[in-house]
């Protein structure tokens, strides 16, 4: 007896746990928008996709046979990307390589515009290629062009590194933010390389080192994509738009309809997520690393993984898709990673060219690189997604 009349206060527990929870989830106790959600909602932006535009004025196809005679190469995550492509450009059959030129040609044309707003869409029905053959366009059109005349090869660095600048500071989303770090990090470790495969005089130095003056990326212009997906994710909280984003983040479709309060969501998500992104892309690399241990300046815990407080009854299916914003932080790390980059390839430059150089005139100490007789490098502040490493062939002397 004493064990039923157990049961039946639990399932009565159970019942009004249920009743409570379903109660204060209705939509009569859903949260005002923030001042700051407001502000973001209210501004959107006010052009076309530049990544779409510059996709659709391509008439390079997708799938392009002869681009599979080349070798795939990472410069982001491996050493030796612009011989190995020589290689593969010396070693091309007729045809194969007639066919890339002509796909370079279009690349080379997206390289001259001055704007993504000006773009014509290609009246070719073939559909609109993926980044992955953009990118691997930009390579082989650098690894090229290194093969004929210095000259060539700046002018087209030149080119490349303003593209890749314009899409970074204009692109919407943090995809494309990163595309043009992919494409910047390639322009970069090529003229590493291209120090070890060609002998190269003063002028030329000079000349890449004024290049790479101005490459540099702001870490602060990652929030314009922080916003921008806050607005995708906002507009993807009502029904029945919601039932595609819960299902994408394993969420049942009944727990989307009774336990999430869209506006709470977004109140959540700007103050997880939207406002420590803000406060940790203005931080320097060595305030960062301190945020990364302790959270403390930028309330940062969901960025770093750390614990974000307890589980409550108000609002789970948002909680679980505020959640998906962990590690976030990684995007700001890769800017800093890049950066470094920038910083070794300007000290390899200096090196040859002035036979004696401090290395932290051109990397944050707070990176803690290292360099020897062969090499410079450092741990990316990013692990396991980038290789912060250049290769050098210098007798010169090397300093701290």
């Amino acid at each position: 007896m004493a064990t039923l009349r157990t049961a039946r206060w639990i399932g009565f527990a159970l019942v009004a746990a249920l009743g409570v929870t379903a109660a204060i989830n209705s939509p009569l106790f859903d949260q005002h928008p923030g001042t700051d959600v407001l502000r973001i909602l209210s501004t959107p932006p006010n052009s076309e996709s530049p990544g779409e535009l510059i996709r659709q004025s391509l008439t390079v196809p997708d799938s392009n046979n002869a681009l599979e005679d080349f070798t795939r190469c990472a410069p982001r995550t491996q050493l030796g990307c612009l011989a190995v492509l020589r290689e593969d450009m010396a070693a091309g059959e007729p045809g194969t390589l007639r066919e890339i030129d002509k796909n370079l040609t279009e690349y080379r044309k997206l390289l001259q515009s001055r704007d993504f707003h000006h773009l014509v869409k290609s009246s070719s029905d073939a559909a609109t290629p993926q980044w992955g053959v953009i990118l691997q366009l930009a390579q082989l059109n650098l690894a090229l062009v290194s093969r004929d005349s210095s000259e060539q090869f700046i002018r087209t660095l030149e080119s490349d590194i303003r593209f890749w600048k314009l899409l970074y500071r204009e692109g919407h989303s943090m995809l494309e933010k990163m595309v043009a770090v992919a494409g910047l990090w390639t322009d970069h470790q090529f003229v590493s390389e291209y120090l070890l495969l060609e002998d190269v005089d003063e002028e030329v130095l000079n000349k890449l080192n004024e290049i790479l003056l101005t490459s540099g990326l702001e870490p602060t212009t990652l929030v314009t994509a922080y916003e921008n997906e806050f607005r995708n994710l906002a507009g993807l909280l009502t029904p029945p738009d919601s039932q595609v984003l819960a299902q994408a983040y394993g969420i049942s479709p009944w727990r989307t309809m009774l336990l999430l309060q869209p506006q709470a969501t977004m109140n959540q998500y700007y103050a997880q997520a939207i406002a420590p992104a803000i406060c940790l892309a203005g931080l320097p690399v060595a305030a960062l690393l301190t945020e990364q241990q302790d959270g403390t300046q930028c309330s940062s815990d969901l960025f770093f993984k750390r614990a974000v407080g307890t589980w409550s009854l108000y609002n789970p299916a948002g909680q679980t898709l505020v959640g998906a914003a962990a590690g976030a932080a990684g995007y700001i790390f890769r800017i800093h990673d890049f950066q470094g980059l920038r910083g070794m390839v300007q000290y390899q430059l200096a090196l040859l060219g002035q036979g004696k150089a401090r290395m932290v005139d051109y990397l944050d100490p707070a990176l803690g690189a290292t360099a020897s007789s062969d090499q410079i490098a450092f741990n990316c502040l990013e692990q396991g997604n980038s290789l912060c490493q250049v290769t050098i062939n210098t007798e010169s002397e090397t300093g701290q």
